[in-house]
């Protein structure tokens, strides 16, 4: 059954050998569809020998399991009216009682609430604790594409007259639904802290920390993925987090916007080429190339220092040219865009 809903119908099954006492056999059942969410799945035998079970109680097996549905990319969560927002969910494999928790107050003062693991309190040394992103859909990203896991992170590790005491942060990545994760950072003590404190920490808006990882094709071409931010007890401190958000870095589009001249008839012997390029991406592109090709012959290019924001459009104007008689083909482009970012044009 799933969910208390009877599935399927009981068959009889005959065993290739008998079953002596002790011994057991992996039995694969019909495929099943889960509704999204978690549910739990329980499944049982009856009739062994097609007699009655002389044991019924240990005749059924439950187990929990949450069908994950991919959703596309952003995704944020600043905890300030729900704990977890749709697609984020915490997992304590440990099942102690040690887990994060919907706390106050928010980063740098400016939000209400957060989450933290409070290893002060929790004596669980070597037990983790996961916060789990959405899983994001692979498709339609570029091979030059980066995504970015950011959010941010206020620790300090336990420290008194006897030492100093430091949990850890790790953040991982899976792209097979959790078969394997990729480790993008693993770090204790200053790596991630802001000092140290002796007793339960709470942080100020100064013990606030962004921090950002990235991932690149050689992650998301493997399929799906999910971020999980780990943390692991040692008996140190409180570790809280805020303001998560994973995102597509923005990128770096220079797009051939409008050809002006020629128009599609000139009655003229000559004309100005007259090109616009538009800045398609997300990053501010400061310098780029013009240029065009007349019936296949050597480009003009032309290096335009011209600074364009998300949206913004660059008319060019080249030249006069002389071109002949009858019908002929004109191509413009825009090439080689630069910014702060660096990496080349995502969409050439």
């Amino acid at each position: 059954s799933i969910n208390a809903t009877a599935v399927g119908t009981t068959f009889a099954l005959t065993a290739g050998t008998p079953l002596t006492q002790g011994q057991s056999a992996n039995i694969t059942l019909p495929v099943i569809t889960l509704p999204s969410g978690t549910s739990v799945i329980k499944i049982h035998s009856t009739l062994p020998n097609n007699l009655v079970d002389a044991n019924p109680v240990n005749d059924t097996s439950t187990v929990s399991v949450t069908r994950v549905d991919p959703q596309a990319l952003p995704a944020t969560n600043d905890f300030e009216t729900v704990f977890l927002t749709p697609g984020f969910s915490i997992r304590n494999p440990d099942n102690d009682a040690l887990l994060w928790d919907w706390v106050t107050p928010g980063s740098g003062g400016a939000g209400t609430n957060s989450a933290f693991a409070d290893n002060y309190n929790e004596d669980a040394v070597g037990t983790v604790d996961d916060f789990l992103t959405p899983t994001f859909l692979n498709t339609g990203l570029l091979a030059t594409d980066s995504i970015y896991l950011s959010f941010d992170l206020a620790y300090k590790f336990y420290a008194d007259i006897f030492g100093s005491i430091s949990d850890e942060l790790q953040i991982l990545v899976t792209n097979n639904c959790g078969a394997s994760y990729t480790t993008l950072f693993q770090g204790t003590g200053n790596a991630i802290a802001s000092g140290s404190s002796g007793s339960f920490f709470i942080p100020t808006p100064a013990d606030w920390r962004k921090r950002t990882f990235a991932i690149g094709q050689n992650i998301f071409a493997g399929g799906n993925f999910q971020f999980v931010i780990r943390n692991v007890n040692n008996w140190g401190n409180v570790m809280w987090i805020d303001n998560i958000n994973v995102a597509l870095k923005p990128r770096k589009d220079l797009q051939a916007s409008a050809i002006t001249r020629p128009a599609v008839t000139e009655c003229a012997s000559t004309f100005a080429p007259t090109f616009t390029v538009r800045n398609n991406g997300g990053q501010i592109i400061t310098a780029f190339k013009v240029g065009y090709s007349l019936n296949g012959g050597t480009a003009v290019e032309v290096a335009v220092n011209q600074t364009l924001a998300p949206g913004a459009a660059y008319t060019h104007v080249f030249p006069v040219i002389t071109f002949p008689t009858g019908t002929n083909s004109i191509r413009f482009y825009g090439i080689d865009p630069l910014s702060a970012e660096g990496g080349t044009d995502g969409t050439p």
